[in-house]
């Protein structure tokens, strides 16, 4: 016996389940899958992405354990190179900065300081090696460029903030965090907003974001305090981070006077990194064997335009006009996605003028004394 109204109601239905079918498929079709450019070994971990010229730079490295080396790569998205760039004798390195025609990479854990902040710089083909002298330092954690000169975040068990106003050559301590003994701080986050630099604090029961304006560092009005912060980047005149707050994952902006929340939590939203490009905001959140990338145009609105496979995201970067994903691949070693499309031009940079201090050396043992030389001098 036909039940009454099935005639009329599987029309209806098979309508819905074609057009939910339709739906799917053209969602599957935005959300490219980007595939693995490069492996990089013999570390596990490929990060610190950044954009320098026509390359796209980056570091292979252990994560969170103590470790000897940590060694710089290129890759030209033209021609599908990478290239051994130079070896740290570093743990790992921080969050590096491109100014002035220059390339920073900061020594996250310098493996011959004595207490002193290392750093590398290169033009792209010439090398130097600096150091900061100003605190007693063990970790160099991010470099970033304000208007009002270079910024380093350091710590050893305080957490510091150095200027230096001639690309690096000297620098002077222009905060030094309050710190309980036997506690420790850092900050571990930079990012730059015209003449303000904000940073990310944690330790010493806190979590905090700061703002450095010249006189003094505050912390900054109406952001959440004690949650965590992933990512942070300047975009349209704000600097954006994604929170984790008790209610889920949410992103919130400042200009430095006031904050607010731009977008609602989110729960089971893993995100690793957050980055800015010319088109508006990108995130990377891990899933499974994978994780997903995300797309912004002003951190309100957000959808899906990449999956990854075959590893674990970590680091994202945005260069000419391509996003890059890196991490650990499920080999042992570092992967490294991003688009296989023909990128946009090369931004053209000035050739930087490099500092005239200098290390020649190449390997460890050359390194201990033109830096402990360099950094008597300095402080003389």
């Amino acid at each position: 016996m036909r039940r009454r109204g099935y005639g009329l109601a599987r029309p209806a239905a098979l309508l819905a389940v074609i057009a939910g079918l339709l739906l799917a498929s053209m969602a599957a079709a935005a959300e490219e899958l980007l595939p693995i450019l490069a492996r990089v070994g013999p570390w596990p971990v490929a990060s610190e992405l950044i954009g320098f010229r026509s390359r796209l730079w980056l570091v292979n490295s252990v994560k969170g354990v103590n470790h000897n080396s940590a060694d710089l790569y290129s890759y030209d998205p033209e021609t599908a190179e990478l290239r051994y760039e130079r070896h740290l004798f570093s743990q790992d390195a921080g969050r590096p900065l491109v100014a002035d025609g220059l390339l920073y990479w900061p020594f996250e854990d310098a493996r011959a300081s004595l207490g002193v902040g290392h750093f590398m710089v290169t033009d792209g083909e010439r090398w130097r090696l600096g150091a900061i002298p100003t605190a007693q330092i063990f970790h160099t954690h991010a470099m970033v460029a304000s208007d009002r000169g270079l910024i380093a975040a350091t710590s050893a068990w305080r957490a510091g903030l150095q200027l230096s106003l001639d690309r690096g050559r000297s620098w002077r301590q222009i905060y030094d965090h309050p710190t309980a003994e036997r506690q420790v701080t850092r900050i571990v986050g930079l990012a730059a907003l015209g003449d303000l630099t904000f940073g990310y604090l944690i330790g010493n029961g806190q979590r905090r974001l700061l703002r450095f304006g010249g006189a003094s560092v505050t912390e900054v009005p109406g952001w959440p305090a004690d949650q965590a912060i992933v990512g942070l980047g300047a975009f349209a005149g704000h600097v954006y981070g994604i929170v984790q707050g008790p209610e889920g994952v949410a992103v919130w902006r400042t200009d430095g006077r006031d904050s607010e929340r731009i977008a609602p939590p989110r729960t089971n939203w893993s995100v690793e990194d957050l980055a800015a490009g010319d088109d508006g905001l990108w995130a990377v959140a891990a899933s499974g064997d994978g994780g997903t990338v995300w797309h912004s145009p002003d951190g309100a609105a957000w959808e899906v335009r990449y999956r990854l496979k075959g590893g674990q995201p970590y680091d994202l970067v945005v260069h000419r006009g391509a996003v890059y994903v890196g991490r650990a691949g499920g080999d042992g070693q570092g992967v490294l996605w991003g688009s296989s499309e023909p990128p946009a031009a090369a931004p053209i940079l000035p050739r930087g003028e490099m500092p005239p201090w200098s290390t020649t050396g190449t390997t460890e043992r050359d390194w201990r004394w033109p830096v402990r030389q360099w950094a008597f001098s300095a402080s003389a």
